[in-house]
């Protein structure tokens, strides 16, 4: 399933890649689609997110957003469907009807895609905004359990292992990486990507978390300073540096 700037939605088949159903929207599709349960989640900047049969194509709902459009992708869990949209909302949906759970507004448009885990006080949506923070929502209802202040806008998606969170930043001060306490927000590490150019950030655009002959790593990509950087997910030390 892939979206394109052409405003559509395109089922592909998976050998052949032979098309298989098409679904038109109204505006550009930014973020990737999300499938879960025989529907495709996707939202488009012609403010609606919709949920498409698999099989079909047909449209089984849409939900109507604020202006700006739809650059999240979902993340969906036990039939609720999380996402952030550029009008500064995070919205939870339920998966079969589209009606609206919950939504929680935040200081700037959002384009970070949920992580969803379980900690001690209960199932946590964590997502970044632009307004510069990172936020814990309590799942059920909405409600924040806590944010941290990263010093400057979160356009990649968080990470979870363990009680661990993984955050990046278009941080000023070149902060490309944040390991905080998933219960509660307190920061164990964080890790500086140096550059020559005074005028130029050290933002990742995305981040991984992998176990690599047995070393837990974090991976980031690195705007500023145009590298991938290996970091150890406990210590925070960077192991390895690979410019692009």
């Amino acid at each position: 399933y892939v979206g394109t700037f052409a405003n559509m939605l395109y089922a592909l088949d998976v050998e052949s890649g032979d098309e298989r159903w098409r679904f038109p929207v109204g505006g550009l599709l930014r973020a990737s689609p999300s499938v879960n349960e025989g529907r495709v989640f996707f939202g488009a900047d012609d403010n609606r997110f919709y949920a498409v049969d698999v099989a079909t194509g047909k449209k089984v709902w849409s939900f109507e957003l604020g202006g700006g459009g739809q650059q999240s992708s979902a993340t969906i869990l036990d039939g609720v469907v999380y996402f952030g949209a550029f009008d500064r909302h995070v919205y939870a949906l339920n998966a079969t009807t589209g009606e609206e759970i919950w939504r929680y507004r935040t200081g700037a448009g959002i384009l970070s895609s949920p992580a969803v885990a379980e900690t001690s006080a209960g199932l946590t949506v964590f997502i970044g905004s632009g307004d510069a923070h990172l936020y814990a929502l309590d799942a059920i209802t909405g409600e924040e359990r806590w944010r941290y202040e990263t010093g400057a806008h979160i356009f990649s998606s968080p990470a979870v292992d363990g009680d661990t969170l993984y955050v990046g930043a278009d941080n000023p001060q070149r902060v490309v990486l944040a390991a905080l306490d998933k219960r509660t927000g307190k920061l164990r590490w964080s890790v500086t990507a140096e550059s020559d150019k005074d005028r130029e950030l050290g933002a990742p655009a995305s981040l991984t978390y992998q176990v690599v002959e047995g070393v837990p790593q974090v991976i980031v990509a690195t705007y500023g300073t145009r590298e991938l950087l290996g970091v150890h997910a406990v210590t925070g030390k960077i192991m390895w540096r690979y410019p692009y």
